[in-house]
């Protein structure tokens, strides 16, 4: 069901790099199918060399490539995030946040 989807990470902490772990290791997606931006270049190389994925320094680049985009930051830095993404997502994008504490009504 996931095998063909491109699945996009905003953010590449530790909650994105566990479940990126996980869900290749499971078998579940393929590195090739995953990709994360973050704003630390450290971080980006760490996946890319860890994991094999898709590493990208901008958001909008990772929205317009993946189908199911995973908010996986800070919450206090989600406003930003909803802002600068809002135009590129629409109707063919599942959405899925782990920021904590963010309601759905905000997103």
């Amino acid at each position: 069901m996931l095998a063909d989807k491109k699945i996009g990470f905003i953010g590449s902490g530790n909650m994105a790099e566990a479940i990126i772990k996980g869900v290749i290791r499971a078998g579940v997606v393929s590195p090739k199918n995953i990709l994360s931006s973050d704003v630390s270049e450290d971080r980006r190389r760490l996946f890319s060399d860890s994991f094999g994925i898709i590493t990208v320094p901008n958001n909008l680049e990772l929205v317009s490539q993946a189908e199911i985009i995973v908010l996986a930051i800070k919450p206090q830095g989600i406003g930003f995030v909803l802002k600068e993404i809002a135009k590129a997502v629409d109707i063919s994008k599942l959405v899925i946040s782990i920021a904590a504490g963010v309601t759905l009504k905000y997103i």
